[in-house]
Order: structure tokens, then C-alpha cells, then sequence
């Protein structure tokens, strides 16, 4: 009987098994694993693509919010590193070319969302002053930040200690004056990009462990695709750099793109983007000054608006500033040819002589253009000393002839030492504006029926602006934060998050100001741009007037998040604030443009119909 089992089971095997003699080894041993099937999609609340100041300030706020943080998943996925984010500890001779002036409006927001607390401050400068004036007449507008009172300023120094007044050391009277000197509210305040995202960062961290926010960061990771998926939900497919499988997909209630100009969320939307190029390039770049020549706590603005583009000088420390011109692409290459000891006597040049000399200068070594088949021309060679001869020939004889100690407001910045070895960088200008910030509705291929796409744009996603005024990061801060609030609200009341109706009002809060603040710079430097005598005389004329009105000048700075208006409110006064101290300028020179007569003019340099009555009640006197 045993034999004949045996018998019965060696005729059940193969042929092959039974020759090779290895089968019932193989079938004792556990089977393979099977291949690996793609994952499936993963659910997310919030989903953020693009990890710049912008979306960063978005992910550390609504991490910050009680109604969001613990219910809902945030994450962020970011194309490069945030490892040198983290790590950033540069020498205090060290700055970075990638800085913003962060309005006084949005840095209140930045504090009330935790982040503002961990911005490195010995590495921010506060300005006060803004003085800003024409190329072709030197006709000036300046703006100067109210005193604060001792019950509106927190940030007033401590009180010396009693070791020290006994003491009685020159240490404990340079603190006591310090503590009793009248302090000026700041206008704006620079601020390196860098600190700005180590500061949210950290405020992400600090919400993570303290607050439990369920924030995850997918930085060093590539977006590969954007799908619908089941119920209209947008699916991110995303691979990690070190990552040779197949990545993730993220299936998002919501997906906003901080992604740039270059979005693919707004791809991935279908939503349209108007605008043009401006045929400029924005040179920056950061500078060394003597600090003598600095003085200790410089805290003003200078912008002189050339044909080609406005220059701007924006300390950053009592030893450097940092250097903004728009110019056109062959002089934008010309400056970023010439050797680093040549561009210091040019900056300087370029805020203090006469426009004609300016521009014969950079003519006169300004390398013929290519034939357009012609193979590219070897780079050009320039004779250091002798240029400096000439630019030192230039400012000597400017300042001999226009010397006038009696004249302040003709002051002009201080003479450039140096600049860093490869901060000079250049990008192209352009505004943009995009038909929506919202996805809209519409069929998916699951559904004949209109679904919500979930979709929302912030920043440079939504909008680019010419960078005369320093608005780019502003509107893209402001944009941030109105959402967040507003999907903290929706998360109070236990809305759908990523529903159409959820969201309409973020362009409602968003879109019209920041339309009128990319018109404004829009029109300022199409307005700067002329160069024949009437267009010169009538913004001249309108810019001295609008100079010598404080009282208009005081309410215009109020609008603009200067820390100077009645504060509180909210709506569409405080969108209006948003815009800071250079879109007040550039609203009041729009205004000037426009100008049919003097109420015209005062009244089109405010935004709103406040501002309006308050120029007729002052130039008729009623």
C-alpha cells in the first residue's frame, strides 16, 4: 500500500521535477513575495506646492491656526533641499542678493502667525525714510515714518539695571538715552528670504511638537504629474530625488500652487494668464559702504527712477546694502561684464550724475550688438583704471558743482566700497495676472456633472509684478494669509475645505487689490519712461506738490501698512494697507500720470473714496 502512494505521488510530478530530483525542496521553501503593485492614492487635507517664502508662510500659518493644525494634513512638497534652509548661519559680512522689504502690515501678520518671532533680527533693517526722485528733473517725494509713542512701541529697549547705575558707567547712560530717544515706526523692513523661510520653518517645527499640527514636508521632491481622480480630486504624483520607485500620489482636498510664474497647479487648472514683458532686466546684487559713510543706523530708502527703470539703494546693515536696477538687457549684460572694481564707481554714478552722462558712459563701452546668424562674440574686455578715471572724473565734477550743505532734501545715497563676488545677478521683468485664483468647476471624466477642481493659487503663481516697488513678495505674503484665514473660518463652521463655494471669497479679498497694485507699478514705469519734456514737466510738477501736502502724505502712508494710519479695521481698508510704503508711491505717482488738475492729481494718488474727499477738503479748504 505505501508503495503504491509513493508510486501515485511520483506520477504527479513533472518530469522535469522528477529527473532534476529538486522539487519537493523547492515547494517546502516559502513562495516569492509578489511584485509590488503602485500604491494607491493617499488622502491629504491641504496640500501646498512650492516651498519659497510664500508657500512656506502659508504651511507655518495654518499650522499656527487652532482649527486647522490638528484636524486637517498640510503638506508641502518642495523641488529643492530645505537642508541649506535649516543649516543657513552665514558671517555677519555675508548677505544674500535674494532680499524683500517686507511691508509693515504683512510683518504684523508674519508675527501673528508665530514666524515674525523667528526671523533672525539682528540680520533685518528697518526703514523709516523713503526718498525717491526723478532722473531727468530731480524732482523728490520723501516719506518719513511717524514717531511711536512709549505705550505703542514693545520693542523699546529694557530699563537699565541698577548694578549698572551704580556702576555708574558710561554703558548704563548710553542705555538710558537709548531708552529715552524718540523712535520712529518702521515704513518696511528688509529682510533676507533666506531668514524668512528659516523662520517658518521653525515655527512649523515648533507647531509640530508643541501644537501636534500634522505638517509634513516633501522637500528634495520633483511633482511629476497632476491628475483628477475619484470625485474630482487632483492627484500629485511625486518622486523624492533618491527615490527610484514609483513615488507617491497625493490625492488633495485641496491643492494650492506657490509654485511660481511657472506653475503646474495652474496648469493643471486650465487657468489662463494675461500680461507682457517688459524688455527689462532687474539687476541686484549686494554692496558694501563705508560705514562712516553709512552712518550708524541709516535707515532710509533711496529710488531714483531712470528712463530704462528705476535704481534702488536699500541698507541692509550699518556695512551693506542692497542694489535693485532695472535697466535693459544690453546694459543689464554690459554692468554684469564689467569688473567687480569698476561697479562700485558706476552705482554710484548711477544715483548721482546727470542722466546724459549716465547713459553716453555706458554707450561709449557698450560692445556693438551680434549679427543675428554670427556665431557669439568672445567676451568683452574692459580697461579697469582708466574706466574709473572717468566715473571719479564724473562724481568729482557733479559734486563741486551741485554742493549744498543748506539743502538736505537734495541728499543722496553713500558712495558704494564694493561689491560681494557673485551677488550681481539679473532676471527678466514681466507682469502677469491670471484670470482666476481659483479652479472652476467643471465635468470630470468620472462625471458629466460640474465638480469642484479644488485647486487655488497664492504668490507668483497668481501674479508677477515689475519690482520698482518691492510688491512681489507682499501681494504673494498677503495672498497667504488671507487664505489661510479664510480656511480657518470654513474649518470652524466644518465646511468642505476644497469646495468652490469655500473659497470664492479669496479672490474676492485678493484679486481686485492686488490688480490695482500690479496697474500702479504698471503705470509708474510706463510713466518713468518717458523722456519728452511735457511728460517730464507734469509728473515733476505733480510729485513737488504731492510732497510739500504732509497731511496727504501722513494719510497715504496710513493706507500703505506704514504703522502711521488709525490702525485696526479691517476689509477693504486693510487690503489697502497691504500694498506698504513703495505701492503708496507708486498709487501716488499713478495719480500723477493721470492728473487733470490739482484735485485730480492729489485725489488720484490715493486708493479709495476716503482719500478722495480728504485731497478736495484740502486743496479748496472745506
Amino acid at each position: 500500500m505505501l508503495a503504491s502512494t509513493r508510486a501515485a505521488t511520483r506520477s504527479l510530478r513533472p518530469p522535469a521535477a522528477r529527473s532534476l530530483g529538486w522539487f519537493a525542496r523547492a515547494a517546502s521553501a516559502p513562495p516569492p513575495p509578489p511584485a509590488a503593485a503602485p500604491a494607491g492614492p493617499e488622502d491629504h487635507d491641504l496640500v501646498i506646492v512650492g516651498g519659497g517664502p510664500a508657500g512656506l508662510a502659508l504651511a507655518a500659518a495654518l499650522a499656527s491656526s487652532d482649527d486647522i493644525a490638528a484636524t486637517h494634513s498640510i503638506t508641502l512638497i518642495e523641488g529643492a533641499s530645505f537642508d541649506s534652509v535649516r543649516q543657513w548661519d552665514p558671517q555677519p559680512a555675508e548677505w544674500s542678493n535674494r532680499v524683500s522689504s517686507i511691508t509693515a502690515e504683512n510683518a504684523d501678520l508674519l508675527a501673528r502667525a508665530g514666524i515674525w518671532q523667528h526671523v533672525d533680527a539682528t540680520r533685518t533693517r528697518p526703514l523709516d525714510e523713503l526718498a525717491v526722485w526723478d532722473g531727468l528733473s530731480s524732482a523728490r517725494i520723501e516719506f518719513t515714518a511717524p514717531f511711536l509713542s512709549a505705550s505703542s512701541s514693545p520693542a523699546q529697549p529694557p530699563p537699565p539695571s541698577p548694578a549698572s547705575a551704580s556702576a555708574g558707567d558710561d554703558a548704563w547712560d548710553a542705555a538710558f538715552a537709548s531708552a529715552l530717544r524718540p523712535r520712529r515706526a518702521a515704513l518696511s523692513t528688509m529682510v533676507e528670504n533666506l531668514n524668512l523661510q528659516r523662520a517658518a520653518l521653525r515655527r512649523i517645527e515648533q507647531c509640530r511638537t508643541e501644537r501636534g499640527a500634522r505638517v509634513e514636508l516633501l522637500d528634495a521632491s520633483r511633482v511629476e504629474g497632476i491628475e483628477r481622480g475619484e470625485g474630482g480630486w487632483p492627484v500629485v504624483r511625486v518622486r523624492a530625488r533618491d527615490d527610484a520607485g514609483e513615488g507617491r500620489q497625493l490625492r488633495a482636498r485641496l491643492l494650492i500652487g506657490a509654485d511660481g510664474a511657472n506653475s503646474p497647479v495652474k496648469s493643471y487648472s486650465k487657468i489662463d494668464t494675461f500680461g507682457w514683458a517688459y524688455d527689462r532686466q532687474g539687476i541686484v546684487a549686494t554692496m558694501s559702504v563705508d560705514p562712516l559713510a553709512m552712518g550708524e543706523g541709516m535707515s532710509t530708502g533711496w529710488q531714483r527712477f531712470l528712463p530704462e527703470g528705476p535704481i534702488a539703494f536699500l541698507p541692509l546693515s550699518d556695512t551693506h546694502a542692497s542694489l535693485v536696477w532695472s535697466t535693459t538687457p544690453a546694459y543689464a549684460a554690459l554692468i554684469k561684464s564689467l569688473p567687480l572694481d569698476v561697479l562700485p564707481h558706476l552705482v554710484t554714478a548711477a544715483f548721482t550724475i546727470p542722466y546724459e552722462e549716465l547713459r553716453a558712459f555706458l554707450d561709449s563701452i557698450l560692445p556693438p550688438p551680434a549679427a543675428p546668424d554670427a556665431p557669439a562674440p568672445p567676451p568683452p574686455t574692459f580697461d579697469s583704471v582708466t574706466l574709473i578715471d572717468q566715473l571719479k572724473g564724473m562724481l568729482l565734477a557733479y559734486s563741486q558743482a551741485t554742493y549744498d550743505p543748506s539743502n538736505p532734501s537734495a541728499a543722496l545715497p553713500p558712495a558704494v566700497s564694493s561689491i560681494a563676488p557673485r551677488s550681481v545677478a539679473s532676471f527678466p521683468l514681466r507682469l502677469s495676472h491670471t484670470s482666476s485664483y481659483l479652479g472652476l468647476p467643471s465635468p470630470s471624466p468620472s462625471s458629466p456633472i460640474a465638480q469642484d477642481l479644488r485647486t487655488a493659487l497664492v504668490g507668483d503663481a497668481a501674479h508677477t509684478v515689475h519690482p520698482l516697488a518691492g510688491q512681489g513678495l507682499n501681494l504673494g505674503l498677503a495672498d497667504a494669509f488671507c487664505l489661510s484665514a479664510l480656511l480657518a473660518r470654513r474649518a470652524r463652521q466644518g465646511a468642505d475645505l476644497g469646495a468652490y463655494l469655500s473659497l470664492k471669497e479669496y479672490p474676492r479679498e485678493r484679486y481686485f487689490a492686488n490688480h490695482k497694485t500690479l496697474s500702479a507699478c504698471d503705470h509708474l514705469a510706463s510713466l518713468y519712461a518717458r523722456t519728452d519734456a511735457p511728460s517730464v514737466w507734469i509728473r515733476s510738477q505733480g510729485l513737488e506738490v504731492l510732497n510739500e501736502l504732509e497731511p496727504l502724505k501722513r494719510l497715504i502712508m496710513g493706507q500703505a501698512g506704514s504703522g502711521s494710519g488709525s490702525g485696526g479695521g479691517g476689509g477693504a481698508a486693510k487690503r489697502e494697507r497691504s500694498a506698504g510704503p513703495w505701492g503708496a508711491v507708486a498709487s501716488a505717482l499713478e495719480g500723477v500720470s493721470k492728473a487733470k488738475d490739482l484735485v485730480g492729481l492729489v485725489g488720484g494718488a490715493l486708493v479709495g473714496q476716503a482719500g478722495r474727499r480728504a485731497a478736495e477738503f484740502i486743496v479748496k479748504g472745506r
